[in-house]
């Protein structure tokens, strides 16, 4: 919530004129900067633990998602999570949840 109060109040201050555009600019390249290094640094720990991309066509595919994330999804996400805030603190219910299992799609035992 914090990331996403920083882009509000950021916003809101360029568009009243009490921030400028090269410092809304340096705000926002860092805030994504910050983001890719998370990014990157988690997939540098699992590669180095796991060993999870065998070929670099992989780990080249990753990355470009990785810089992807970090422009509109992390944003995105941030709206997500604010919204299921506000649920929790109104107690709302998702309603009732029908398990299918996987006879309806046609598995034989």
């Amino acid at each position: 919530m914090i990331e996403l109060t920083g882009y509000v109040v950021t916003i809101v201050s360029v568009a009243l004129g009490r921030l400028a555009a090269g410092t809304f600019l340096l705000f926002l390249a860092l805030a994504v900067l910050y983001g890719l290094i998370l990014t990157l640094g988690s997939l540098a720990l699992e590669e180095a633990a796991v060993g999870r991309f065998p070929g670099w066509d992989d780990l080249r595919r990753t990355l470009f998602f990785a810089v992807a994330e970090n422009l509109g999804y992390r944003q995105l996400q941030h709206v997500w999570r604010l919204e299921g805030f506000w649920q929790l603190i109104r107690k709302a219910e998702w309603g009732a949840m029908e398990r299918k299992g996987f006879a309806a799609a046609g598995r034989h035992a």
